[in-house]
């Protein structure tokens, strides 16, 4: 598919293992009409996808614009080297970060109009869990971006593959934080 056409500076990471676009100039924001066609890829797909506004993934700071469908299960990880912050822009998603034997330290319920910023500090184990529809919100962290390594399973997590994955993700949505 053709997506962004009316945005010639964005396009298409036909390597990256998600749909994902990068911005082609520096010098550039993000817009509704950005924010609307993305979210018109991931709904048109059925896919999550995102909008990278740095220009490659060697870049040292990286900035998306990520559309994630309601049942998106990221596997708690943590990265050793990097910090991270995220910004929610539409929807409602649950923040959750874990000591190091999975014991939740700090669960927020985040929406535009309540607590809509979260950083997790290197070394925790963290998830984020869609809990409208979708949701798109702004994540920042330092780069490079590392296939292997930069971030690290927590080893007690589930797998997607695990026939108690919603009972899982529906506890940690429920249970206080």
């Amino acid at each position: 598919m053709n997506y962004f056409k009316e945005f010639p500076f964005i396009k298409e990471d036909i390597h990256a293992r998600s749909l994902s676009f990068f911005f082609q100039d520096k010098l550039m924001g993000v817009d509704r009409k950005m924010i609307d066609e993305l979210r018109r890829v991931a709904v048109t797909e059925k896919k999550n996808a995102r909008l990278c506004i740095h220009t490659s993934p060697e870049d040292d700071l990286h900035n998306m614009i990520i559309c994630q469908h309601k049942g998106t299960y990221i596997r708690p990880h943590k990265h050793a080297a990097k910090s991270e912050g995220i910004h929610l822009i539409e929807g409602k998603l649950t923040s959750v970060v874990f000591d190091d034997a999975g014991n939740v330290l700090k669960k927020v319920n985040m929406t535009p109009d309540t607590v809509f910023a979260v950083r997790t500090e290197k070394n925790y184990y963290h998830t984020y869990i869609p809990t409208s529809e979708y949701v798109i919100y702004h994540e920042s962290k330092p780069g490079p971006f590392i296939r292997e390594g930069d971030s690290i399973i927590a080893p007690w997590s589930l797998d997607e593959t695990s026939e108690n994955l919603v009972h899982f993700i529906n506890t940690l949505i429920s249970q206080n934080g």
